[in-house]
């Protein structure tokens, strides 16, 4: 596999990412053939009529690649084209293919099972097994944005669940799957209990502050949560090609580690 030692960036200027510019880190490099980066949340992978006006990131890289931006030249970024959707509210690793023969590999790969996805998320702790799975057919919502359980329309799918680490009343869990159906991650982990930190859509709790930790905590002025979104990250995704394994890691983003370090203090 291609990559870089030392950590490379790709700059976004305003507005193509949102209302202030964004360098995310490059994870890993075939020039001219892959490229994967660390999609922060409140990004599309590519528009989606369920999000009208949030900002894209495989547009926003090709419209960089069109006007010729040299920061883009090391990877060989003509045109930049998914291999698989990355939810806007989950931050990780996003793959992507830059030539029409990757394009493809890519794609046999994932649709044949050939990729593991590895998700850690926060939930709260409320006992159980330590290794859980679901199986339960998903399907998108006829009219809402969301995605629901269904015997009749839904679509096969897997996700396995084992538990990290107990973090007092809440725990980190880690989501592995081969593919990814519309809200799967979210929705398996709702059904089984398991509803993420920040999902308000399947259920979930609400976003922790310092002052639900801190027996003794003084509030001065507004508080804000220590993050503010769907504590759910794509870490890890292993892919194999012929001839070549992929393996990519994203770390947390800075507001989720930071919870997740308060939360291992206060246990």
């Amino acid at each position: 596999m291609a990559s870089t030692e030392q950590t490379r960036f790709i700059g976004f200027p305003p507005p193509l990412l949102g209302g202030r510019p964004q360098r995310l880190p490059v994870l890993g490099c075939e020039p001219g053939q892959w490229l994967a980066l660390d999609k922060p949340a409140d990004v599309l992978t590519e528009r989606h009529r369920w999000y009208p006006g949030m900002p894209a990131l495989v547009p926003a890289l090709n419209a960089q690649a069109e006007a010729g931006k040299p920061e883009l030249e090391p990877y060989g970024v003509t045109e930049a084209r998914h291999v698989y959707i990355l939810e806007p509210e989950i931050s990780g690793v996003l793959l992507l293919a830059l030539s029409d023969e990757r394009l493809q590999q890519l794609r046999e790969a994932y649709g044949s099972g050939q990729m593991r996805f590895r998700f850690g998320f926060l939930a709260q702790w409320r006992g159980g097994p330590e290794e859980r799975s679901s199986q339960l057919p998903v399907a998108v919502h006829n009219t809402e944005a969301r995605a629901l359980i269904s015997h009749q329309s839904g679509k096969k799918c897997r996700t396995r669940f084992r538990l990290v680490e107990r973090l007092g009343d809440y725990a980190w869990w880690e989501a592995s799957a081969t593919y990814l159906r519309p809200h799967q991650i979210r929705l398996h982990a709702a059904e089984l209990g398991l509803p993420a930190v920040g999902d308000a859509l399947y259920g979930g709790p609400e976003p922790i502050c310092l002052s639900m930790l801190k027996r003794d905590y003084r509030q001065r002025g507004i508080e804000r949560p220590l993050y503010d979104g769907l504590c759910l990250h794509l870490e890890g995704l292993e892919a194999n090609l012929p001839g070549q394994a992929i393996r990519l890691e994203a770390g947390l983003p800075k507001g989720l580690a930071v919870l997740r370090r308060r939360l291992l203090m206060h246990a």
